[in-house]
């Protein structure tokens, strides 16, 4: 776009973008069961590693040490939480990263140089980034970004507190 910036070639990047939304929308529908089963069995391991560790370090009665089956169920508790961060990150910043990069390359075009054919093509590109941005999403249900993450993490939280209200009173009732 650096050395030809007319209607036709704005107007071609512009469906192509369309397209590569598309793409991402198909790609994201293809593979949801797998995504979404990567994402529970990830959810799932998370909550039981957590509470399996904190549960065998709270039985032990002669003072706080880790065992290898505390040590392992924190590893585990660790790696899925880092393999959770890294599907829901890289997603994110792919998609994010190529908004942005298109729509600072629209946005330092020079306008005074250009046609008001070209200005409008520029225009409708924008609107089309916005209305069509390129997110993956598992068929509808959940879009794979940082929000998942978050609500993850929320949700994981909420899974352990309620675990460990029950671990508490089951001790309680042995006493």
């Amino acid at each position: 776009m650096s050395k030809e910036c007319s209607a036709t070639v704005i107007s071609n990047y512009r469906f192509l973008w369309l397209n590569l939304s598309e793409l991402l929308q198909s790609l994201g529908n293809a593979y949801a069961r797998t995504y979404s089963t990567y994402c529970i069995f990830m959810f799932v391991n998370i909550v039981i590693a957590v509470y399996g560790a904190f549960a065998e370090i709270m039985d032990h009665k002669e003072g706080f040490r880790i065992s290898y089956k505390e040590l392992g169920l924190i590893v585990d508790g660790v790696y899925c939480s880092m393999l959770l961060f890294i599907f829901c990150d890289c997603s994110h910043n792919a998609t994010l990263g190529v908004a942005r990069g298109v729509q600072k390359t629209l946005l330092s075009i020079d306008l005074e140089h250009c046609d008001r054919e070209t200005k409008n093509e520029i225009d409708h590109f924008i609107i089309a980034i916005e209305m069509n941005p390129a997110i993956v999403s598992l068929k509808g249900y959940v879009n794979v970004n940082r929000e998942l993450l978050t609500s993850s993490i929320g949700t994981i939280t909420i899974y352990l507190l309620i675990l460990i209200q029950f671990k508490f009173s089951l001790d309680k009732g042995k006493a």
